[in-house]
């Protein structure tokens, strides 16, 4: 990963949508309010299936993190019945 330029700032986004998924989750909301022409009319539809999808990204990323908890910790297990 380069410090410098285009890629770092691309990675900076990334670790702050990982890290902060509430961040991340305010930032689309603000980017679908201000996409708006419109801003004393707020169409719902517009925004929830922003939130909506960032939430499942979000359940996703920490159900793959759950189930890589437990494949080590079953693979630790099965190293320990061998050692015996």
């Amino acid at each position: 990963m380069l410090l410098f330029g285009l890629p770092f700032l691309h990675s900076a986004e990334l670790v702050k949508a990982f890290l902060f998924p509430q961040m991340c989750k305010r930032d689309s909301v603000l980017k679908a309010l201000n996409g708006h022409s419109d801003h004393g009319r707020i169409e719902m539809k517009k925004i929830v299936p922003k939130i909506s999808f960032t939430l499942s990204l979000q359940m996703r990323s920490k159900l793959l993190l759950l189930s890589q908890q437990y494949t080590f910790r079953f693979g630790d297990m099965v190293q320990q019945m061998k050692i015996y």
